[in-house]
């Protein structure tokens, strides 16, 4: 087993959805921070459960799609500006991303 405690990057005092939070767009961090929970142990125990039947059965990891490294991931297709005005600090959507549906999808 390793020394180091990957969850502590996330969860630790720190970590990324603790101190770190601050750090991000979010208009206020401390919700975020108070918000987050650390997995539970079971949910631990299952991911590495999967994860070493998928490499064990499949020779790598994920199986199909080709192997990547990301701490989060996103995906949008049409924003909501006003999730973003009430959520994120000012200058997270771009003029573009805000004029989107005007541009694209006149109706």
């Amino acid at each position: 087993m390793p020394d180091h405690d990957p969850l502590a990057d996330l969860f630790g005092e720190g970590g990324v959805f603790r101190s770190g939070v601050g750090t991000g767009a979010w208009r206020h961090p401390e919700r975020i921070a108070e918000a987050a929970e650390p997995p539970s142990p079971a949910a631990v125990d299952a991911t590495i459960a999967y994860c070493e039947y998928v490499q064990g059965r499949y020779g790598r990891f994920p199986a199909y799609p080709p192997p990547f490294r990301t701490l989060l991931g996103f995906q949008a297709g049409h924003v909501d500006p006003d999730f973003y005005d009430r959520d994120y600090r000012p200058g997270a959507l771009s003029a573009t991303q805000r004029e989107h549906m005007a541009r694209w999808h006149r109706e």
